[in-house]
């Protein structure tokens, strides 16, 4: 990669010459992510205490932005530039699939994801 460079070409004849400028930029090549794993794909949380930040793994391409489907159960959180679920849930849910996708310019790649929440009490 290199910073924007301003370049000029000079023409000349028996008339005169002339200056033609123009600028160069050399930019990495994006490529697609090509896979996408949480660390816990399966994982069971506990109706009011902490879970573990569950973070996700890719290959390929830099992953730029995230997003979840369906919405996560109340209480858990989902961040848009990292991937990573975190918080506290709040209430039951029964398990349930979620599906990640993970994007760059160049493309984007899902993972699932299996969450269930139980209460101490029981599920």
């Amino acid at each position: 990669m290199t910073a924007p460079a301003v370049y000029t070409v000079t023409g000349s004849n028996s008339a005169g010459s002339v200056d033609a400028p123009f600028t160069i930029e050399v930019q990495a090549q994006i490529v697609p992510p090509t896979t996408l794993t949480y660390l816990d794909d399966d994982p069971v949380y506990t109706v009011g205490l902490p879970i573990v930040d569950n973070m996700p793994q890719s290959t390929g391409g830099e992953i730029f932005e995230f997003s979840i489907s369906p919405p996560l159960p109340t209480g858990l959180g989902f961040d848009t530039q990292t991937g990573v679920i975190s918080g506290t849930p709040s209430a039951i849910l029964a398990q349930t699939l979620f599906t990640v996708i993970g994007s760059n310019s160049a493309g984007s790649v899902t993972a699932q994801i299996v969450i269930m929440v139980g209460s101490i009490r029981g599920w």
